[in-house]
């Protein structure tokens, strides 16, 4: 995850490995472990179900975060067609955000939710290689992860954050 970081030498590019039990498709399977790992940093973030959500020793939690607003992440495609939407949602939601960041690997800004460095983190057009570990290090430290279609993160939108935003970027995001 995060090629055109890799390629640019951005040290901001993980490799991204999940186990899911069920179908292939993220509404219907189970996450049953994780793991993202930077090798830019040395950084390896790993949950495994009902086991809670770790980087190292150190047990992960979402941040808390009050009426200022929270710190989230987005992204956008590749597909410029898609580029005028995506600004729009952005300013959408950010009368309910206290900043925005843009990294560019997916499976990272969901880690770093799951370790409160970030509160949240929405984007579009998302593959299941995208999110399945790092949902689960989200929902593993205490977040909460919906999307769309049918409520599962996917290629419609994926929304991750502690329970203390969650409902407000949801909301603002039409989910």
């Amino acid at each position: 995850d995060g090629t055109v970081n890799y390629a640019y030498g951005m040290p901001h590019y993980a490799v991204s490995i999940a186990a899911v039990e069920g179908e292939p498709t993220p509404p219907t399977w189970t996450a049953l472990a994780g793991v993202v790992h930077n090798p830019a940093i040395g950084e390896t973030f790993r949950a495994v179900r009902g086991g809670g959500a770790w980087l190292g020793d150190q047990r992960l939690a979402v941040s808390t975060v009050g009426e200022a607003g929270g710190l989230v992440a987005t992204g956008f495609g590749y597909d410029p067609a898609h580029h005028e939407e995506d600004l729009a949602r952005v300013a959408a939601v950010m009368p309910v955000l206290r900043d925005l960041r843009r990294a560019g690997a997916a499976s990272l800004d969901l880690a770093y939710v799951a370790a409160g460095r970030l509160d949240g983190y929405f984007e579009r057009g998302l593959h299941p290689w995208d999110h399945a570990a790092g949902a689960l290090l989200v929902t593993e430290a205490g977040g909460l992860v919906t999307g769309s279609p049918d409520g599962a993160p996917g290629r419609g939108m994926t929304v991750a954050a502690g329970p203390d935003l969650f409902a407000r970027l949801t909301a603002t995001l039409g989910l």
